[in-house]
């Protein structure tokens, strides 16, 4: 794996197409995925993460809740509020996405 390169397996949530002021097709989505079982329940708890997918894996075609595998790199999005304060999140960029046949992806 290169440096500063993720893969990530679960599933699509709030899937959003814009396009570029170029006209270039960029597709941004919530992927849910497992962390750890929980040790009284034995239920998996899922965290969240925001990515946009590039290229031709913006061409992918994705459905809510759709079992997805993206391999991509980390950046950070920084912005500044309405009241003038710093904020930044990390996301994921991909151009790389597939369907999964992982049964233990959260939907």
């Amino acid at each position: 794996m290169k440096a500063n390169q993720i893969a990530l397996e679960g599933s699509a949530h709030k899937i959003e197409e814009r396009y570029t002021a170029g006209g270039v097709k960029v597709v941004n989505l919530v992927l849910r995925f497992n962390i750890h079982k929980d040790k009284n329940t034995e239920e998996w708890k899922s965290s969240f993460i925001d990515v946009k997918l590039f290229k031709e894996a913006a061409e992918f075609p994705l459905e809510d809740k759709m079992p997805i595998k993206i391999t991509g790199w980390l950046t950070q999005e920084k912005w500044k509020s309405k009241d003038g304060q710093e904020r930044s999140k990390i996301v994921v960029c991909s151009k790389i996405v597939e369907a999964s046949a992982n049964t233990e992806i959260p939907f």
